[in-house]
Parts: C-alpha cells; structure tokens; sequence
C-alpha cells in the first residue's frame, strides 16, 4: 500500500468512526462527534508513525494530496486534490475526496 493509499484510509477510518459516533449519540447540541476536520498529527498517530518518520515521507504525501497546501511530491492524479486546508493545521476532504471515498467502499 503507497503512502498516500496509507493516509487516505486513514481518513476514511475516521469518518466512519465519527458517523458512528454521530449517529450513536444524536443530535444533542455541543456535540463533536460527527466533526469533518483533522490534523496531520492525527494521521500520524493512527498510522503509528513517529514525528521523525512522519517528517521523513508522508508529510510531503500529504502536502501533495491538498489542494491549497503546495506541490508536495508528485502523486497519481487519483490522489491529488482530496483534502483542503480549512485553517492552520486543520483539514477536510475535499468534494473530491468524499466522491473518492464513496467510490472506493
């Protein structure tokens, strides 16, 4: 599996974690389950990865998979454009990357 097919697993992972999560604890207000955001740092730990590996190849996948964060690394086109930076160090899928993920489970 190439890192980027590592990280976007990942991703799906927990947004199936978090629409569990969402569905399971209703609509209650405050609530932040469900939440669409997450950070490379997040990835990171699922993945099991340290600071020095994650630095030394999959932060530059990453990059590479935004649309507003950089060139990164060159990537299959699959792979490009799936998240978006909403803030520093805060990220979600982009229109493309929900439409991937539907696609792919």
């Amino acid at each position: 599996m190439t890192k980027a097919e590592q990280i976007l697993t990942v991703v799906s992972n927990l947004y199936s974690e978090r629409n569990l999560e969402k569905n399971s604890a209703g609509s209650s207000a405050g609530n932040s389950a469900g939440r669409k955001d997450f950070s490379q740092d997040i990835i990171r730990a699922k993945l099991g990865l340290s600071h020095k590996m994650w630095h030394a190849g999959y932060s530059n996948t990453f990059q590479a998979m935004c649309i507003n964060c950089g060139k990164g690394i060159a990537l299959r086109k699959a792979y490009k454009n799936v998240f978006k930076r909403v803030c520093h160090g805060s990220y979600q899928l982009s229109d493309y990357g929900m439409t991937l993920l539907k696609t792919s489970s």
